[in-house]
């Protein structure tokens, strides 16, 4: 396992020059928060607005790279009317870590990011906007995206959960890549603002690379030679399909995860900036404690995911507010399903991540 993954680091490291020759970038720098100067230990969010206008109403969404696509509330957006959404594909979102089953409409907007920051410039993206009219809590029966699509399934006593009508404040910007198989099949790469860049500064140069950079600072939109120096690559696998894709459209990250001194499974990984705790898929014969009656694993299991350039490396319920242990850790063992891990944003911490969205990589840096 450990030399697949160094083979696709290796070859990532050979295409570092790809990002030669481009020079336009900027950052969309995170609000403050009350974390107690520890960042990534609640959301990280940002502002935008759909005009560049004074006048216009300013967003703060929190950054989710565990989902793809802007969800905004509709009742929030003071220019919405039900006759413009109408003209618009119909679409939902269902967010597995909440269990929220978002509805509206994909409405094409344009995205403004740092205006009237004198201190960075400006940024415009076009993308379609979920505009919510409705959301439901699917907490009856497992949610299947194939089956129940836009709609919870039911209750055990066969009721439909209650709907949520204009609600108000629901505030995200998912901008993750391969999210489409969680829930979310219209979470496409046409939906993410970070890559869908129209312009920095009022101009946007030929050789712009579309992608971006995490960094306690905020998100960096643009890769530069200059701005992924030091950064070791792991390239994305392409998803196979016949139906055409975005160019932009790329898989997980291999990764190879294990708990105390198991041998690794060789899976894939999210690192979520939109969860405090983390969430492990192991195969059946995988040897780990849990509390009683729980799925959590007990304090003091060391947990390891191998990305081949970069790990991620802790121990559960040690070094939390600090350091990139999650709040807590849930494991499924499962030969059914891939092994996974949904790290949590607590990596963060100790790791600047990029995606590359054309050369389909994501490179890792350690946070100086």
């Amino acid at each position: 396992m450990k030399t697949f993954l160094q083979a696709l680091s290796i070859g990532c490291l050979l295409a570092a020059s790809a990002t030669a020759g481009s020079n336009a970038s900027a950052l969309i720098p995170f609000l403050p928060v009350d974390d107690g100067g520890i960042t990534f230990t609640d959301y990280q969010n940002v502002n935008f607005r759909f005009a560049a206008k004074a006048a216009s109403t300013n967003y703060i969404p929190f950054v989710d790279t565990g989902s793809t696509g802007m969800v905004i509330s509709a009742a929030d957006i003071p220019e919405w009317t039900a006759e413009e959404a109408e003209r618009y594909p119909q679409g939902w979102e269902y967010l597995s870590s909440s269990k929220k089953l978002y509805n509206g409409n994909w409405i094409p907007k344009d995205v403004y990011f740092n205006f009237g920051d004198p201190n960075h410039e400006l940024i415009h993206a076009q993308v379609p906007v979920l505009c919510v009219t409705s959301v439901t809590v699917c907490n009856g029966a497992k949610y299947n995206a194939t089956i129940n699509k836009g709609s919870c399934p039911k209750n055990p006593d066969g009721t439909l959960p209650p709907i949520t009508y204009s609600p108000k404040r629901i505030r995200i910007m998912g901008v993750g890549f391969d999210r489409q198989g969680d829930g979310m099949p219209q979470g496409t790469p046409d939906k993410n603002p970070f890559i869908n860049i129209v312009s920095i500064g009022g101009t946007l140069s030929k050789d712009f690379r579309a992608g971006y950079i995490i960094t306690k600072k905020g998100i960096t939109i643009g890769l530069t030679e200059a701005n992924m120096d030091g950064m070791q690559y792991v390239q994305l696998p392409k998803i196979h399909s016949t139906v055409p894709r975005s160019p932009y459209d790329w898989g997980a990250i291999p990764a190879c995860m294990s708990v105390d001194s198991a041998p690794c499974s060789m899976g894939t990984a999210l690192l979520d900036t939109g969860l405090n705790n983390s969430y492990i898929t192991l195969p059946s014969n995988a040897s780990v404690s849990t509390s009683p009656n729980t799925t959590l694993l007990v304090e003091g299991s060391r947990v390891k995911v191998d990305f081949g350039v970069a790990t991620d490396d802790f121990i559960v319920g040690v070094n939390v507010k600090r350091g990139v242990t999650p709040t807590k850790v849930s494991v499924t063992l499962s030969d059914a399903r891939v092994p996974f891990i949904n790290t949590g944003r607590h990596v963060y911490r100790a790791l600047e991540v990029a995606f590359d969205a054309v050369g389909g990589r994501v490179g890792f840096r350690r946070v100086s």
